[in-house]
């Protein structure tokens, strides 16, 4: 069993400024995994810039631990916009898109499925 120093593997991290030409092997490649469990992945990430919507088949968890984000949610009713400061947790159901905006930026540690997350660029990805 390994024990992660969480805090100083999240000050080593490189910023992932994320962009139109952002390939998913960059974005993975910025990424710190800790741990896989139960079909999802624990990992690390500094970022900035532009993310697209995401969602994935079974909930996320998700803890700021630097900077902020502002995290949109897409529901049936309506977006829903909330913001989460450093040492702020939230947990994103499954199948809900959502969109991780960092405030400017943010380190994150998440726990989230490996497969079957989907990502899309459109304005509302509901309506493709």
């Amino acid at each position: 069993m390994d024990v992660h120093a969480i805090g100083k593997i999240a000050g080593d991290l490189p910023l992932l400024t994320i962009g139109p030409d952002t390939r998913p092997e960059d974005a993975m490649a910025a990424m710190r995994p800790l741990a896989a469990a139960n079909g999802c992945m624990a990992y690390l990430l500094r970022y900035a810039g532009q993310v697209p919507w995401e969602r994935h088949p079974h909930d996320e968890q998700v803890q700021v631990l630097d900077g902020a984000i502002q995290l949109t949610l897409l529901h049936d009713s309506g977006p829903e916009t909330i913001r989460v400061e450093a040492g702020g947790f939230v947990v994103i159901p499954a199948g809900i898109w959502h969109h991780p905006a960092p405030a400017p930026e943010a380190t994150t540690f998440a726990v989230t499925s490996m497969a079957g997350t989907e990502h899309s660029v459109a304005q509302d990805p509901r309506a493709g």
